[in-house]
């Protein structure tokens, strides 16, 4: 700031020259001038006579009133200098405050950085935690994935297990059924036989009763006896129960229905036969029998609640003495 002032001063020192001085002293008389053109003829001629004599009276005006005039320019910039010292002054005080200013903003800068900075390696430990956790979550995704795809496998292992074990589990049913089928028509037909040859023995010892009391038994006799045979209205037909689509709890409901209308039903077969079928299967002999049972088996469907329309087929390959039900569920 020296510098600044020595300028400022060498500049006023030569502001005060004489021929500043002299200058605006000029430059005075000029503006006093220029307000005579405003005063007709006279002011024209006294502004002619001043033109030509003006550096005449100007230099006398310097020599005579340059002193004062001198003073009073030298009071001015003694006043502009005041003026311009408090000027450097406050210039000087602004200049200490924005150096404090600097100084704290080049602290809290470098506060700022060091945050920045720690903040950053914060950052970065957490980013590597982040990526840590983010390899160990894929491990454990990969992991339970495998086990999810092992589950899956076991579990369908599983229902292959199951699944062959309930087909093993109705052949063995169904291989049962037939056994219990077979059975009971072999006792069916053994109990046919036994009653067909009851009654002929009965008929017999009737005949034998009558011949005795009259005396005239003979074989001839004994094989003319009339053998009376078993009809539908005096003995009701076996029925072969045979379903599909229902579970065998509901095939024995149905089953159980129709005995209690006094039907003999030795067991129930699951077939795929039967799939889309629900009919009563009779040979001719046996049709009144057909007609009553699937009267009586409507009847139970309707008890339990069962939707099967049956119809009545008649066929040879049915057996005399057997009346067959089938009956699908979708």
């Amino acid at each position: 700031m020296p510098s600044n002032d020595a300028r400022e001063n060498s500049r006023v020192q030569g502001a005060i020259s004489e021929d500043a001085v002299t200058r605006k002293v000029d430059e005075r008389v000029r503006q006093q001038l220029t307000k005579l053109s405003f005063l007709g003829p006279a002011g024209a001629l006294l502004l002619a006579f001043l033109a030509y004599y003006h550096k005449d009276i100007i230099d006398s005006v310097v020599t005579y009133g340059g002193t004062t005039l001198r003073a009073k320019i030298d009071a001015e910039y003694k006043n502009h200098l005041a003026t311009l010292s408090q000027t450097q002054d406050k210039l000087r005080e602004g200049e200490t405050r924005i150096a404090s200013t600097r100084d704290i903003f080049i602290k809290e800068q470098d506060l700022f950085i060091e945050r920045i900075a720690r903040t950053r390696d914060e950052y970065a430990a957490l980013k590597a935690e982040a990526e840590k956790a983010k390899d160990a979550a894929e491990k454990t995704k990969a992991e339970t994935e495998k086990k999810t795809l092992e589950l899956a496998d076991a579990k369908t292992k599983v229902e292959e297990l199951l699944k062959t074990l309930k087909e093993v589990s109705e052949a063995s049913q169904s291989t049962r059924d037939r056994i219990v089928t077979a059975q009971s028509t072999t006792i069916a037909e053994v109990d046919l036989r036994y009653r067909e040859l009851a009654t002929k023995i009965a008929a017999l010892q009737q005949a034998v009763v009558t011949d005795l009391k009259k005396g005239s038994l003979t074989s001839t006799t004994i094989e003319a006896v009339p053998v009376a045979q078993t009809t539908d209205t005096e003995r009701k037909p076996t029925v072969y129960f045979q379903f599909a689509g229902f579970e065998r709890t509901e095939a024995q409901a149905i089953s159980n229905a129709i005995k209690k209308f006094g039907w003999t039903i030795p067991g129930e077969e699951r077939t795929p036969a039967a799939v889309k079928t629900n009919e009563i299967r009779y040979n001719v002999e046996n049709r009144a029998a057909a007609q009553q049972l699937e009267k009586d088996a409507q009847r139970s469907l309707r008890e339990l609640n069962i939707n099967i329309a049956l119809r009545l087929r008649e066929t040879k390959e049915a057996k005399s003495g057997f009346v067959e039900i089938w009956v699908y569920k979708p």
